[in-house]
């Protein structure tokens, strides 16, 4: 290929050199107009046809349907100060059918607008349907504007009323909740939610709100009920806290010494939630104070005096008023599994000792503050399943060959509009090189017909001379010849 280029060239630049200036002149015109066609057909061959697939969308729907154009790989342009969002014409309803599968956009609910447009028409039936529309999806905005949910349903149940109080029924909603991939709502938020729903609809308690996730869990067992059942759920989300908090320590320890996945812990905390309040009352039988002395004294007539003394004496007491808290640690379980395979600096592979083991195990132990006599602790060196990570590294190869493989038809696609370039240059060079030397064939042609005429004119005038020069020397011979011409003819 290189060859090749070097033969182009080279034939480009003898033609050049055999090109007078004026013919340089237009071969220039010729070359820019080429260069110029061929970046317009390039443009136009890469043109895309762009359609709206969505329009109106806040910065957080923008984003969500950008993400999942991204993660199926469809091209797209923002428009519109990022509100609307194109994709190419061939993509358009793949792109519709794809952004759906991820439940998008989510803002295509009915808030207070319902009621921008007036229909006096309008019977109570259809307006009772429509407020409760309304609410409804100015709720679901509402709930939507936290960062942790993608999309939310909310359905509100507003019973008819009744005549008489104990008959009527009271409002109930239910709310379902998308969250964004990673995210968790915690108690408090999901309490939260419900009491917004409960605030923003007459007489609708908050034990009568459900909260659910697209995968169908209870997200609200607990919230609003009673307050021992409600102290039940903090227990065990403070629980499940204490487990993970632990986990986490003792975990990055073993990554950092043994590397990622060459190891796994796990911690149960049962914790105390009894709560406990003691008063101690103690009294010193031996430390007595003096806390009030009297002394009494007496006289009479025949002088003698008298003193009685009274002491009252305080005994030593001392009061304790303890209040124990609560979710007080009583025993942690700790299980960890520890990858028996070492692969050495040098690309060794050998077994762990019951050496390392044990100080693996110490180092567990004092993360998670392992209490001889209290807890639980029991280790355990088994083989890892690592058949997956073949798997993710083929599919990383996979990619990366992929990428390459796209990197190189880019290159040769430039390369390809380089050379046919530089041959349709060429061909256009060789046709003008042709044409010159086209117009000297004929221009030397002309000139040697016009010799030729020149010569058989020269010749003619010669034989008249010749003729008259005859006829005036040898005028009988001359008279004869014309004579017997004559009579041939």
């Amino acid at each position: 290929m290189i060859g090749s280029l070097k033969q182009i060239l080279a034939g480009i630049k003898d033609l050049w050199g055999r090109l007078n200036p004026n013919q340089r002149v237009v071969a220039s015109v010729v070359l820019t107009a080429v260069l110029v066609g061929l970046i317009f057909l390039t443009s136009l061959l890469r043109h895309v046809n762009y359609e709206v697939l969505y329009s109106g969308l806040d910065p957080k729907e923008t984003g969500a349907v950008v993400g999942a154009l991204e993660k199926n790989k469809i091209p797209y342009v923002l428009s519109a100060g990022g509100s609307t969002i194109k994709v190419p014409s061939k993509h358009i309803h793949e792109a519709r059918i794809k952004v759906a599968g991820e439940g998008l956009p989510h803002t295509g609910v009915v808030g207070y607008e319902i009621f921008d447009k007036s229909n006096f028409g309008v019977t109570d039936f259809v307006q009772n349907i429509n407020y409760r529309r309304a609410l409804e999806g100015e709720l679901t905005r509402t709930i939507q504007q936290l960062d942790e949910v993608q999309a939310a349903r909310v359905h509100i149940v507003l019973p008819k009323a009744a005549l008489f109080r104990e008959n009527q029924s009271p409002p109930t909603a239910s709310i379902m909740l998308k969250l964004h991939p990673g995210a968790s709502l915690n108690g408090r938020q999901i309490q939260g939610i419900t009491h917004l729903v409960a605030s923003s609809v007459e007489g609708l308690s908050p034990s009568n709100i459900t909260v659910i996730d697209y995968e169908g869990n209870l997200l609200s067992d607990g919230i609003g009920r009673e307050p021992v059942a409600a102290l039940t759920a903090t227990q065990l989300e403070l629980q499940q806290q204490v487990d993970s908090y632990l986990e986490r320590k003792a975990q990055s320890l073993l990554d950092q010494v043994l590397g990622p996945q060459k190891s796994i812990v796990r911690v149960t905390a049962n914790l105390n939630f009894q709560q406990i309040e003691k008063t101690i009352e103690q009294y010193d039988p031996d430390g007595t104070v003096v806390r009030s002395e009297q002394r009494i004294s007496q006289g009479s007539t025949e002088g003698g005096q008298g003193e009685n003394i009274i002491t009252n004496y305080e005994i030593d007491k001392t009061l304790e008023h303890i209040v124990e808290n609560t979710g007080n640690i009583d025993k942690l379980s700790i299980a960890l599994i520890v990858d028996p395979i070492v692969t050495d600096k040098g690309g060794g592979v050998r077994n762990r000792s019951p050496e390392e083991i044990e100080r693996i195990s110490t180092i567990v132990k004092n993360a998670v503050g392992f209490v001889d006599g209290r807890d639980q602790f029991e280790v355990s060196s088994l083989p890892f399943d690592r058949s997956h990570l073949a798997r993710e590294q083929e599919l990383l190869d996979k990619a990366a060959k992929r990428e390459r493989r796209n990197s190189i038809m880019h290159k040769l696609e430039k390369v390809l509009i380089l050379i046919v370039g530089l041959l349709i240059l060429n061909l256009i060079l060789k046709k003008i090189a042709k044409a010159v030397d086209l117009r000297r064939v004929p221009a030397k042609s002309r000139a040697g017909a016009d010799e030729q005429k020149r010569l058989e004119i020269d010749k003619k005038n010669k034989m008249l001379i010749e003729a008259s020069n005859i006829a005036r020397q040898k005028p009988y011979e001359a008279a004869k010849l014309i004579k017997t011409m004559l009579e041939e003819s």
